[in-house]
């Protein structure tokens, strides 16, 4: 390969990492494998010493990640109002903190009452942090390119379970499933994985951006179009 070809890659390398989009794509990505891993999947690896610690049935331990998908129903709309007047950033920073939070409660429940409250408050942390928050996040970044985003962000989406149900039993046989859930509530934490402000801009600074051409809309369902 020549010199200038070399260059030429270079540059064009240089380009694509200067794309807002693409700061944003790989900035989400690494939130969305944790967030999906640690909370949405963590049932996958943790039901199992859930059941036999506390001795509840397999079918009650799965019975609070039903609440969480009920809670995430129930505030949708709200969410989805949310991004659209405060914008993705803001809205995945606080679903964050409340997953880190849930994470840790999960962690030193006792009683079956509170497991499924906190399956509750767990299911209202990942609506604000997950794929439709996210993907509402890129269509606000690049809303002349949200398709190709979207697309692009799945595809980190798409290691969360092999990453954390592979990490999550290595940590589970060492420290057990409470250690296990807080180490995973650690991971959450804004600051300490990649935080969702990482490579998404507040919206007076997209506003002035070249790259950002038109204003995307979140609708009160909680999906977007550019």
């Amino acid at each position: 390969m020549s010199g200038a070809s070399r260059a030429k890659q270079r540059a064009g390398w240089r380009t694509r990492l200067a794309d807002p989009m693409m700061g944003a794509v790989v900035a989400l990505g690494i939130t969305q494998i944790t967030a999906w891993g640690t909370s949405y999947y963590c049932l996958g690896v943790l039901a199992g010493p859930i059941s036999r610690d506390t001795g509840w049935g397999r079918g009650f331990v799965f019975l609070g990640f039903t609440v969480a998908l009920l809670a995430m129903g129930v505030v949708s709309n709200a969410v989805g109002r949310a991004i659209d007047r405060h914008g993705g950033r803001a809205v995945m920073t606080l679903g964050s903190v409340l997953v880190s939070t849930g994470l840790f409660a999960l962690s030193q429940v006792r009683s079956e009452s509170v497991y499924l409250l906190v399956w509750a408050f767990l299911g209202v942390g990942m609506r604000l942090c997950l794929y439709d928050a996210a993907f509402a996040a890129l269509v606000q970044v690049a809303p002349s390119r949200g398709r190709q985003a979207i697309s692009y962000l799945t595809l980190f989406g798409a290691f969360a379970s092999s990453v954390f149900w592979v990490v999550g039993h290595a940590i589970e046989e060492q420290m057990g499933w409470r250690q296990t859930l807080v180490v995973f509530a650690i991971i959450d934490r804004p600051g300490v994985r990649s935080s969702p402000r990482t490579g998404l801009r507040s919206r007076a600074r997209r506003d002035r951006s070249p790259w950002h051409s038109s204003r995307s809309s979140c609708r009160s369902t909680g999906s977007c179009s550019a």
